[in-house]
């Protein structure tokens, strides 16, 4: 049996400079770009979304990984990439979201505008 922790924290989306894009690419294939999203108010609110996000471990679920990589870009410089799901997710860890790191799932619902 897991212990299951989570909790509000801040996860350092912005920690060093706000995002000014997000490059999204395939996650099987990181190489394939699949859109650039440069709405600076989603970008802004995705990233207060993400900072304060609770989140839930998942080590003990399989669930095949997410269906994007999210790239956060300062003019050409990576401050940050976490995976996003398409789908929500429900994974038996305690709440639900798309966008997931490190074994960690965020409690955050907010759909991108991807094709």
């Amino acid at each position: 049996m897991s212990i299951i922790l989570s909790g509000c924290q801040n996860n350092n989306v912005s920690s060093f400079s706000d995002p000014d894009r997000i490059e999204v690419y395939d996650y099987s294939n990181s190489e394939e770009l699949i859109a650039t999203i440069e709405d600076q108010e989603l970008i802004e609110s995705l990233t207060e979304e993400l900072d304060h996000a609770e989140t839930h471990g998942t080590e003990a679920v399989d669930w095949g990984g997410p269906d994007y990589q999210l790239v956060f870009k300062h003019e050409d410089k990576t401050v940050y990439e976490i995976g996003y799901d398409t789908d929500l997710l429900r994974l038996g860890v305690g709440g639900e979201g798309r966008y997931s790191k490190h074994e960690k799932l965020f409690e955050v619902a907010t759909e991108l505008p991807i094709e």
